[in-house]
């Protein structure tokens, strides 16, 4: 009897658990959005200083790149380089935004930014799924809890069968042989 309480409330544990994942998955797009909108506000500076210079973005990096100062070089490498970065984080954005509940989340473990979700994962505060996605999901950490407790717990509670010792007959036992 204890067993199975013991199993529900860690079974219920693993889904309210697995149940956060959703919930990660929209503070960790919220931070995605952030990101890219501070990386958008970078490039539009550079293209309107370029557009000035009769230049496109493109050739206003190799311009920098090309420069014989060590400094302007390197702000032409890091422009790449944020431009490099706002693609990747755009095609993430969009994956997680316009897909499906369970292709969003397939999207979000495949092609998660390690720094933003480590600052997601700072500042994340857990929340109740009211969501079908937080449900299922919730509901699915419950069923593996549920199972991977009884998969542990099977070979010792096998072993208790063994080792308790057989019932004592009881005179109505031996009556009836």
């Amino acid at each position: 009897m204890i067993f199975r309480r013991i199993v529900v409330f860690l079974a219920l544990v693993c889904g309210l658990v697995l149940s956060q994942i959703p919930e990660f998955a929209q503070q960790y797009r919220q931070r995605l959005g952030g990101a890219l909108d501070e990386l958008h506000t970078i490039l539009n500076q550079f293209d309107s200083e370029a557009l000035q210079e009769g230049l496109s973005r493109h050739q206003g990096i190799q311009k920098l790149e090309n420069s014989s100062d060590r400094l302007v070089q390197g702000r032409g490498q890091s422009l790449e380089t944020i431009q490099t970065r706002e693609a990747k984080l755009s095609r993430q954005l969009e994956d997680l935004s316009n897909g499906k509940s369970v292709s969003r989340l397939l999207a979000l473990g495949s092609a998660i930014d390690s720094d933003v979700a480590a600052r997601a994962l700072r500042s994340y505060e857990p929340a109740v799924p009211v969501t079908s996605e937080g449900f299922v999901i919730g509901f699915g950490g419950f069923v593996v809890g549920w199972l991977l407790i009884h998969a542990i717990a099977w070979p010792l509670r096998r072993r208790g069968k063994f080792r308790r010792p057989a019932p004592a007959a009881t005179s109505r036992d031996a009556t009836s042989v």
